[in-house]
């Protein structure tokens, strides 16, 4: 016996649910991240300019960077420049890290920050909230 002919049916109704549903669920989790958080094709250029501009115009090599980009920096430029942050948070402790996250907010005195770090720069996303602090 082969079983039942209606199970077969019952089957591509449920696969077809939960491919509608994952659909659904996947585009509101992509939905619902920032914008510096998603991947765009402006920001990759915007990045790349802005690291092609700090390697031909004699900036500084201390600078403040996304937590975003500082891998990408390290392929980039290590040994040459160092990065400020990275992708391993626990490398660098809770206590820098709460910092960093303050200072990309704006919300705290990313002055002192750049002070006590001797930074020249920051290379952060156009939406963070540095980046309104600090423009002149």
């Amino acid at each position: 016996m082969h079983g039942d002919p209606r199970r077969g049916g019952k089957t591509i109704v449920n696969w077809l649910a939960v491919l509608i549903i994952g659909a659904g669920t996947a585009g509101v989790w992509l939905g619902s991240f920032p914008t510096a958080a998603r991947p765009a094709p402006w920001r990759q250029c915007t990045r790349s300019a802005a690291v092609h501009y700090i390697e031909t115009h004699a900036v500084p090599a201390r600078g403040f960077d996304s937590y975003n980009w500082g891998g990408f920096l390290i392929w980039k430029w290590y040994p040459d420049r160092l990065v400020f942050v990275d992708g391993r948070p626990d490398m660098y402790g809770d206590s820098f890290m709460d910092q960093y996250v303050r200072a990309y907010d704006g919300t705290s005195s990313w002055r002192s920050l750049f002070a006590a770090n001797r930074l020249c720069y920051a290379l952060v996303e156009p939406d963070s909230g540095i980046c309104g602090r600090a423009a002149p």
